[in-house]
């Protein structure tokens, strides 16, 4: 697979691909634009060297057995628009780099995550358009500059340790088409909590 240098897109999804992700991808497919690599039984880290590939947009490598933290490098790749590394093994924070990308969709349920939610993701993801933290470790309320998330079609956060309100302001969300908060430690009383839910029906 890594001796292929030419190729924009590989599509190797639901096979019964196993060891480690070959570290070759992100020395010889640098103009690789979308990797699909998802539903096999990779093991082993996510290879560093897989920030090389500068044109990348699209990486999926979901339902694996990928083990190990984010390589902070993917962060760097400024064309990636969606990552999609869900039902893994994957544990640690999010890097940090993460927050430079402006148009990024991430999806990182399913793992063994943790941290929390930036207070000012609103400021930078303006293009988001899904979030997927559900079934992580991830603890902290959810800030209310979410909201400013204008793009955003789907948020998945349940099964975390948010606590607190949810901010009124999230049902403001108008592109907003699924949303999911469930088995989480949220709080709402006969005064407070539900506010985002008028909004929504508004």
């Amino acid at each position: 697979m890594s001796s292929i240098v030419s190729k924009e897109k590989i599509r190797r999804h639901h096979n019964k691909l196993v060891g480690r992700i070959p570290p070759e991808l992100g020395e010889k497919l640098m103009s690789l634009t979308a990797n699909f690599l998802k539903e096999n039984s990779f093991t082993g880290p996510i290879p560093a060297s897989l920030a090389n590939m500068s044109y990348l947009q699209f990486l999926d490598l979901s339902y694996n057995r990928l083990v190990g933290s984010i390589a902070p490098g993917i962060g760097n790749i400024q064309n990636v628009q969606v990552l999609i590394l869900s039902t893994n093994n994957l544990s640690g924070m999010l890097p940090p780099s993460f927050y430079n990308l402006s148009s990024l969709s991430l999806w990182v349920g399913l793992s063994m995550m943790y941290g929390s939610i930036p207070t000012d993701i609103g400021s930078n993801f303006p293009k988001m358009k899904g979030l997927g933290l559900g079934r992580n470790h991830f603890t902290g309320t959810i800030p209310s500059s979410i909201s400013n998330l204008s793009f955003l079609v789907d948020l998945y956060l349940r099964e975390n340790r948010f606590s607190g309100y949810v901010p009124p302001s999230l049902g403001r969300l108008g592109a907003l088409q699924y949303l999911n908060l469930a088995d989480n430690e949220l709080e709402a009383n006969d005064n407070n909590g539900w506010e985002f839910i008028t909004s929504m029906a508004n």
